[in-house]
C-alpha cells in the first residue's frame, strides 16, 4: 500500500516533469504503453478472461475515449496548472460525477451518496498537497 500511494502522490508532479521532457502525446503514449503491459503480466495471474470479438469495437471507442482522452487531458491540463491543483481536482472528481448524474441522469442523492461525498471532499481538503 505505501507503494501504491508514493506512486500516486508522485505522479502529478512527474507529469509536470515529463510533459517537459517528452511532450503531450508522447507522455500520454507511455503512461497507456505501462499500464497496458502491467495489465498483460497480471490479468492472465488473475483469471481475466479474453473479450469476446464482437466486443473489440466497444472496448476499443471505450479505450480511445476515456483512457487517452484521460491522459492527453491530464497531461494538457499539467501544462496550465500546478501539480497539487490537478491532484486536487481528480481527488474531487468523484463528486462532480455524483452532481452530474443528479442533474443529467436524475439519479437520486442518497443519505449514502452524501456521506460518501463529504467524506471524499473530506479527504481531498486535508490530504497533503502533491
Amino acid at each position: 500500500m505505501a507503494g501504491t500511494v508514493v506512486l500516486w502522490a508522485s505522479a502529478f508532479p512527474a507529469i509536470r516533469v515529463g510533459v517537459d521532457g517528452q511532450g503531450l502525446a508522447a507522455l500520454s503514449f507511455l503512461r497507456l504503453a505501462v499500464a497496458a503491459l502491467a495489465l498483460l503480466v497480471i490479468a492472465p495471474l488473475a483469471g481475466v478472461r479474453l473479450p469476446r470479438k464482437r466486443d473489440l469495437p466497444l472496448i476499443s471507442l471505450c479505450g480511445l475515449s476515456g483512457m487517452t482522452a484521460y491522459q492527453v487531458l491530464l497531461n494538457w491540463g499539467e501544462i496550465h496548472v500546478e501539480a497539487a491543483t490537478a491532484s486536487l481536482l481528480i481527488a474531487v472528481a468523484p463528486v462532480f460525477s455524483v452532481l452530474l448524474t443528479g442533474v443529467f441522469l436524475s439519479e437520486p442523492l442518497t443519505r449514502n451518496v452524501v456521506a460518501g461525498s463529504v467524506i471524499a471532499l473530506a479527504r481531498a481538503a486535508v490530504r497533503p498537497s502533491a
